[in-house]
């Protein structure tokens, strides 16, 4: 296996393991807002919300769809489809005096779109005295802060809506809770939490697969030992497998001439090679 494809495996298992981390926190961090309690949002004041809190509440007025946020998909630069992600409506809580307030939602549920715009046709049905609508909706979602652009387009739909009545931004932003509630279905903790712990634990194995088979390569691929030449020369027994500093022995030395005789402690007699002849038979 390639060494490119080893790093895409990894860097793959890496970008799984890290998302499941991150969706684990989160996931607590939300275990943790719910177990503060999930308030009515229907009645609340602006100042009550808070940011990371849960709310939940049946809603039986929905004032409009004001934006909506949409995915493009596209080929080779080529668009092949749009489709809508998220609705974003404007929902009435309470009345501070004779003023609404109000919370703004943000939806990616096809289900909860289509009673929400059943809800709103029903309100502004010109056979509606009352200004009711007659369908109601159950809602459960958790505050984030309220996006910029968002915010400029519910502004100019309070203009549409009190035209006429000279309220400024700073009208609008009394009377509108700073947060977005995103909506989440039921059964949306526990299905995070599978959903992380599968991330997690595919990311953990092809990190481990890649460190493994990487080893694997390293420990497989033959060990260059460069260019052979033969050895050329006299051997040099000093520098045999390469132990290059150790002395040569020095030769033994041979007996110094020069020295002077040990004295003989037992004379022997030796013959006179030089005695002269003589003619006497019986001198021996």
């Amino acid at each position: 296996m390639g060494n490119s494809l080893l790093i895409r495996i990894g860097i793959v298992g890496l970008a799984l393991t890290i998302a499941g981390i991150a969706m684990l926190v989160s996931g607590a961090k939300d275990k943790a807002a719910i177990a503060k309690g999930v308030q009515d949002l229907t009645t609340l004041s602006v100042s009550d919300f808070e940011k990371g809190r849960f709310y939940e509440g049946q809603l039986d007025c929905i004032i409009d769809e004001f934006a909506y946020e949409t995915t493009t998909r596209s080929s080779f630069g080529v668009k092949t489809s749009e489709n809508v992600s998220n609705h974003y409506y404007l929902v009435p809580i309470s009345l501070d005096g004779n003023a609404h307030q109000y919370v703004t939602l943000e939806v990616g549920n096809d289900e909860f779109a289509s009673t929400a715009e059943k809800m709103i046709d029903e309100l502004w049905d010109e056979d509606n005295e009352e200004f009711k609508s007659t369908t109601t909706v159950y809602f459960r979602g958790k505050a984030k802060d309220m996006d910029g652009e968002v915010r400029d387009l519910l502004y100019e739909t309070y203009d549409l809506l009190y035209e006429g009545m000279n309220y400024t931004a700073a009208d609008y932003d009394k009377m509108t809770v700073p947060y977005t509630l995103t909506y989440t279905a039921p059964g949306y903790e526990s299905r995070g939490s599978v959903v992380s712990g599968i991330c997690l634990a595919v990311g953990l194995v092809l990190v481990a697969v890649t460190v493994f088979l990487f080893i694997q390569s390293r420990k497989e691929q033959p060990m260059d030992y460069g260019d052979l030449a033969p050895v050329s020369g006299t051997f040099d027994k000093t520098s045999f497998s390469g132990i290059d500093n150790v002395p040569a022995q020095a030769p033994a030395q041979a007996p110094d001439s020069a020295a002077p005789a040990q004295p003989d402690l037992f004379p022997r007699e030796t013959a006179d090679t030089n005695t002269a002849s003589s003619d006497d038979p019986f001198d021996i």
